[in-house]
């Protein structure tokens, strides 16, 4: 005939309650340690080469046909540069880094920018993207738009194909 333990102190099961319990801990903590190390791995330095200036790139955006309930704003993009840097694990990372000054009248909660970035043979190699929130009317915006892949071939160009805002 089984027993039951209605209410009593059943240890074999607290042990394997608690053992459950640890290695949950322990799988959550070596899962977010290995993210900060990718990404560590994608954002760090290896053997970088930095640098190429494009500042023919800056614009200003002026958009109120796109049909959205954003309405005309304006952003103005200068002072963009391509950074790559190079790693065996992963290939090539590359960031543009600029500014935007909203130049409207208005507050925006939010805003983007989008970049193509092109290798030496025109191959389109992925978008690289940033967003902030809250940027005031009048203020201005430290970017880096990271390229959102990690290409065997060299990033050489890029070029602004959107920017959002509202």
């Amino acid at each position: 005939m089984e027993q039951f333990n209605f209410g009593g102190n059943n240890s074999s099961n607290n042990k394997q309650s608690k053992n459950k319990k640890v290695w949950t801990i322990v799988g959550i903590i070596a899962g977010v340690l290995l993210g900060i190390m990718i990404i560590s791995a994608i954002l760090g330095t290896n053997s970088g080469s930095s640098g190429t200036s494009n500042d023919s790139n800056d614009k200003i955006y002026n958009d109120s046909s796109n049909g959205s309930n954003v309405g005309s704003y304006k952003l103005e993009v200068t002072q963009t540069t391509l950074h790559v840097e190079y790693s065996d694990f992963l290939g090539y990372t590359a960031k543009i880094r600029g500014t935007a000054k909203n130049i409207s009248k208005r507050n925006y909660s939010y805003a983007s920018v989008e970049f193509s970035v092109y290798d030496v043979d025109g191959n389109n190699l992925g978008t690289a993207l940033a967003n902030i929130n809250n940027l005031g009317k009048g203020e201005t915006w430290r970017f880096e738009a990271i390229l959102l892949a990690t290409p065997k071939s060299k990033p050489i160009s890029f070029k602004l194909v959107d920017i959002t805002a509202w």
